[in-house]
């Protein structure tokens, strides 16, 4: 009886993080519409010798129609220029450096 249960416990298990994972590659096709992009695009423009607040270096990196969730081509979510404090932009430095 221990047996099953842990067996069942490992298969509800599983299929949870099956879930999650799906959950996470449907909003990866999307990732113009999240705040991260345009955290990534701040400390991207800051690795770069560029102001994120510079608002022509900020509509080039952020500008332009993004791939939405339904598969059409959306304005992205970043604004028109960068809304964070410049910390935030030199904290992430690290991941502007993600391709």
């Amino acid at each position: 009886m221990l047996r099953l249960s842990r067996a069942l416990l490992i298969g509800i298990i599983g299929v949870l993080l099956l879930l999650a994972g799906a959950i996470a590659a449907n909003s990866a096709r999307s990732h113009a519409s999240h705040d991260f992009f345009c955290f990534w695009s701040g400390g991207r423009l800051v690795l770069h010798g560029d102001s994120p607040y510079d608002r022509a270096a900020w509509a080039a990196a952020t500008g332009g129609l993004q791939p939405g969730r339904e598969g059409t081509l959306t304005a992205g979510a970043c604004t028109a220029r960068y809304a964070y404090p410049l910390w935030t932009a030199v904290a992430l430095l690290p991941v502007g450096a993600l391709p």
